[in-house]
């Protein structure tokens, strides 16, 4: 089972770079906005939102203003 990870860990972050994983990733945004780019599409999110991501999707994350988020480690 994955355990959640970086509740309360980390900072505001402003950019995720280009990777995938093996398993889904479900992201909760607990505070900012942000824009999820994909091979062939963006997501833009914001406080409350969340996103699932399938497995072996590349995508990478971005914001002008700063995000934080609790989601699983997806191993």
């Amino acid at each position: 089972m994955n355990e959640i990870i970086y509740a309360g860990k980390h900072l505001i972050t402003f950019s995720v770079s280009r990777h995938a994983h093996s398993s889904w990733e479900f992201i909760y945004c607990t505070s900012g906005s942000g824009l999820l780019s994909f091979d062939g599409g963006e997501i833009a999110y914001q406080t409350g939102d969340v996103v699932a991501i399938p497995p072996l999707l590349y995508h990478q994350n971005e914001s002008a203003l700063g995000f934080t988020n609790i989601h699983p480690d997806p191993g």
